[in-house]
């Protein structure tokens, strides 16, 4: 998203810090409780947080991390992760976007 709008990016990293507070455990609860407070169907709101969540998951495995339990300074990622924009990156997200394409096809036929 940071990408797409980089004035809202530019604001959130000033004021938290790179994937910090908008890739946390407390990010994820209070999305879950504003989710509450619409109309829209349930399995529209799972599926945003279950996207969140792995896009998360995801981002633990590069060199950076996150800080999953903001506001704590805790890093979580692997040692030696993956470098974000490299040729492994690409090959994942190729698997991914064949799969997924895969598994909406199974579902609509």
């Amino acid at each position: 998203m940071g990408r797409k709008v980089p004035l809202i990016d530019n604001i959130i990293s000033t004021v938290f810090g790179h994937r910090s507070f908008t890739h946390s455990l407390l990010f994820l609860v209070l999305a879950f409780f504003l989710f509450q407070q619409t109309s829209w169907r349930k399995d529209f709101e799972f599926g945003i947080l279950l996207g969140m969540f792995s896009h998360m998951v995801l981002d633990m495995l590069t060199k950076q991390g996150i800080k999953f339990l903001w506001p704590l300074k805790i890093n979580i990622g692997i040692p030696g992760g993956i470098r974000t924009g490299g040729a492994i990156e690409q090959g994942f997200f190729t698997v991914l976007v064949v799969y997924l394409c895969y598994v909406g096809y199974q579902i609509y036929l």
